[in-house]
């Protein structure tokens, strides 16, 4: 089969009438199916992105919620720390013991202004 030759002319107008005789035409219809296929497309990988990046946001979610409940617990333990070590009997039986500290008789102790 031969090719086809394409006149050439040289206005303008009649440049790109070649070109354009060979491409198929596309109705109206058939324009709006290919968008309407490529918006669905469009939405489902936004939708794929969407649940994904939910996904990531729930597992740091829970992640600071696991830590969140670990320092609580250390929290607690350190309010038990701090009022063992500083419960009045102890605080009374070390200064005896170690310091030889005594509680001063009433005429000993004199009160100043």
């Amino acid at each position: 089969m031969p090719a086809r030759k394409i006149p050439v002319s040289k206005t303008p107008a009649s440049l790109g009438q070649g070109f354009t005789a060979a491409l198929p035409r596309l109705s109206p219809a058939r324009v709006g199916l290919m968008l309407l296929w490529l918006a669905v497309l469009g939405s489902a990988l936004g939708v794929v992105y969407t649940t994904h990046q939910s996904r990531l946001l729930v597992h740091q979610l829970e992640l600071a919620r696991k830590e969140t409940a670990e320092q609580q617990v250390a929290w607690g333990q350190y309010l038990l720390e701090q009022s063992t070590w500083a419960a009045y009997h102890r605080i009374e039986h070390l200064a005896v013991s170690r310091l030889d500290m005594y509680v001063p008789d009433t005429a000993d102790i004199v009160m100043v202004d």
